[in-house]
């Protein structure tokens, strides 16, 4: 998109894009501070997410796009959802690695 503001500022029809991209919608730019390189939000109402926090696997489509574009080795993206995150992407041949802090949301045992 043409900068950070717009893509925080996206209104997504959620039910059109179920019809048009049943794989979701990835919207993104150039970030406009200057820790992060580019910034994303992630919408994909066919799987149940209005608005996905933190997606890696946006960054597989996304950080191949924007190292080729910067001419960086390891870049920083800031995932615009309401509570945020940061990863830092880098190529290693044709995989990306994706490295960041996670956010523990839920603890339990599981018997099977």
């Amino acid at each position: 998109m043409e900068n950070q503001e717009a893509v925080e500022n996206l209104c997504i029809d959620l039910e059109r894009i179920s019809k048009l991209a049943s794989h979701g919608v990835t919207a993104t730019a150039l970030s406009d501070e200057s820790d992060n390189d580019y910034v994303l939000r992630y919408f994909a109402p066919n799987y149940g997410i209005s608005e996905d926090p933190v997606t890696g696997s946006a960054q597989t489509r996304l950080a191949p796009l924007w190292i080729k574009k910067l001419g960086k080795k390891q870049l920083v993206s800031k995932q615009l959802s309401e509570r945020e995150g940061i990863m830092i992407v880098e190529l290693d041949g044709e995989k990306v690695k994706i490295t960041g802090q996670a956010k523990l949301y839920l603890e339990g045992q599981l018997t099977i």
